[in-house]
């Protein structure tokens, strides 16, 4: 028996939605038919709406695979699968709605009415998927959870609480080593047995599974309690402390023996994709509805001053590649730097001056609202930017490698991902925020990346550009 059931986990996660996804499809079709909604046209190229939801099941298995939905959660974690759900829904949605586009046949307008009932449904469909997965997923284990037991010298209560605290298997107690016995008085859970009993004590506590605590047994107890549970059908894992700041962990044989691998946290191909989805999504339509205040930023730029309508520079992107930055120019033209960096106000790698004297008038309000930023939108197109995301740095700030020598972590974990034009710090506090804040915004974003994360970044950042707030 498989102690961690993650394969059973899935299968029954996968099912649940997808049948969840095809309840909230039939609902909302019935709710545009009572609704009137329906024309004899729409019902004469009902075979669309069939294609439609094929399609939004298909996507939805790559989808729910890329962002871990199925995924299993730890204790502190609350809603973190339900919202990983979410995050997949509005993919899949946003690619119908795309595939929609492409028949002629079908009206924007009828297709809007559909979403608009679509996602509130399956949002609630999809919870309930949740609590009939979990419901599903214990009773194939009925009738009783997995049972558990530590193999250590010794255990502290911090950890016998933290494995209490974990409802889906029950810990039985502790199973000391081969020399180990003489202190079973002091342990603060009952203790079994010894590993040379290992077989007897699985037999008579019916033990499902064991976890070695790293380093508790010597080697050659480890290869006899590993032949034992391999012959009894019984899960070893092996508990292990990792370092901070977190990293993905990866398992191999290597050099003769077994290395588990902490490496540089990074994007997968799927993650990636989605970014990249969405990037363009978004930043296309962003580009129709500001059209006509970038025109308007562009005229005052051009009539108020001398010079070019847009600066254009070096910033280093993902990788540490350099790529041209656009921006509307705030500034008179032949404003070198060199002529005020005694005056930054900043350390590390950032360059700020809160009365710059370089900056036009108009320039000022551009930044004060960060309407200087909008030509980043083609950034954003052309793959050289995403729209959240670690702000891109001048290429003269950091080392010709496009990373620092001073900072190495930082640099290097902000250059697994593409640079954005908002990100957690535009939206904590932007320029009056030291740089130490910015390392750490920027690495807090690397290793809790979400699609839900760039959403509500992106929703809290017009309140800060209306207001102003840290901007110069």
């Amino acid at each position: 028996m498989r102690l961690s059931g993650e394969r059973l986990h899935r299968y029954f996660g996968t099912v649940c939605d997808l049948t969840a996804l095809t309840c909230s499809w039939y609902m909302a079709v019935l709710l545009i038919s009572a609704g009137g909604l329906w024309t004899p046209r729409m019902l004469s190229d009902a075979d669309q709406w069939w294609f439609l939801l094929a399609a939004v099941l298909v996507f939805w298995i790559p989808i729910a695979r890329s962002l871990r939905i199925y995924a299993r959660r730890s204790p502190e974690e609350r809603g973190g699968p339900f919202l990983r759900a979410v995050q997949g829904l509005m993919l899949v949605v946003s690619i119908a709605m795309i595939l929609a586009l492409l028949f002629a046949n079908l009206k924007i307008d009828i297709a809007r009415q559909f979403i608009l009932r679509f996602i509130p449904i399956s949002c609630v469909t999809l919870y309930l998927a949740r609590k009939l997965g979990v419901f599903l997923y214990a009773a194939s284990k009925w009738p009783r959870r997995p049972c558990l037991a530590v193999v250590a010298e010794r255990v502290d209560s911090g950890l016998v609480d933290r494995v209490r605290d974990v409802k889906s298997a029950v810990l039985k107690g502790i199973i000391v080593p081969a020399n180990g016995a003489s202190e079973t008085h002091s342990q603060p859970l009952p203790v079994l047995g010894t590993t040379r009993d290992l077989a007897a004590v699985i037999n008579r506590e019916r033990l499902d599974g064991i976890i070695l605590l790293n380093g508790a047994i010597s080697e050659p107890e480890l290869l006899a309690c590993n032949t034992i549970s391999k012959r009894m059908g019984v899960t070893m894992g092996w508990a292990i402390a990792l370092p901070e700041p977190p990293s993905k962990v990866s398992f191999s044989y290597e050099f003769g023996m077994h290395v588990l691998e902490m490496n540089p946290v990074s994007f997968t191909r799927g993650e990636r994709l989605i970014k990249r989805l969405f990037d363009l999504v978004f930043a296309s339509v962003l580009i129709l509805l500001l059209a006509p205040v970038m025109v308007m930023v562009a005229l005052l730029v051009k009539v108020t001053s001398k010079g070019p309508i847009l600066y254009s520079a070096p910033r280093v992107g993902r990788g540490g590649r350099y790529f041209t930055f656009l921006k509307f120019r705030t500034m008179y033209t032949g404003s070198d730097r060199p002529v005020v960096r005694e005056a930054n106000e900043k350390d590390g790698h950032i360059f700020k001056m809160r009365n710059d004297p370089r900056v036009t008038f108009v320039g000022q309000a551009l930044r004060r609202y960060s309407l200087d930023e909008l030509p980043q939108l083609f950034n954003v197109l052309a793959g050289e930017m995403s729209l959240v995301g670690p702000r891109p740095l001048p290429a003269e700030d950091l080392d010709p490698d496009g990373l620092s020598s001073r900072f190495t972590v930082w640099s290097e974990q902000r250059a697994t991902v593409p640079p954005g034009i908002t990100g957690l710090w535009q939206i904590r506090g932007r320029s009056e925020l030291p740089f130490m804040d910015l390392i750490k915004y920027d690495l807090e974003y690397v290793y809790n990346w979400s699609l839900m994360l760039d959403l509500k970044i992106l929703l809290q950042t017009p309140s800060f550009v209306v207001s102003g707030r840290g901007a110069y």
